[in-house]
């Protein structure tokens, strides 16, 4: 605790010498884990925040190219802490690709009977 009061007193006159400023009710002091931007921060490290691991696995398939995006999207985001990523990634990705394939052959299939 001793250690965490030294760089709370360093951190304080780092701001100061610099005219910043922390608002006291978005302070922690002396807890074990910190949740932040989706991340929870605790002495092992950094880890997935509980409820963005439960927004990924009770997702719903997605049944259109921008639910596909959001849920391609969520999930990137944590891509640095799923061993195999892209692998598993890779069929949803190619999914995407594959609708906006689509659509350009449906533009193009459409062109000779626009005036």
């Amino acid at each position: 605790m001793e250690e965490h009061v030294e760089h709370l007193r360093k951190v304080f006159q780092r701001l100061k010498e610099n005219k910043l400023y922390a608002k006291f009710e978005k302070c922690d002091f002396g807890v074990t884990k910190v949740d932040f931007l989706g991340h929870r921060i605790t002495q092992e490290g950094l880890k997935m925040d509980d409820h963005k691991v439960k927004a990924i696995l009770d997702w719903e398939p997605p049944r259109s190219v921008p639910t596909l995006k959001s849920f391609l999207g969520l999930a990137s985001y944590y891509r640095k802490f799923i061993k195999n990523f892209t692998k598993i990634m890779t069929p949803l990705t190619n999914l995407f690709k594959k609708s906006f394939e689509i659509m350009n052959g449906t533009k193009h299939a459409m062109r000779p009977l626009k005036p």
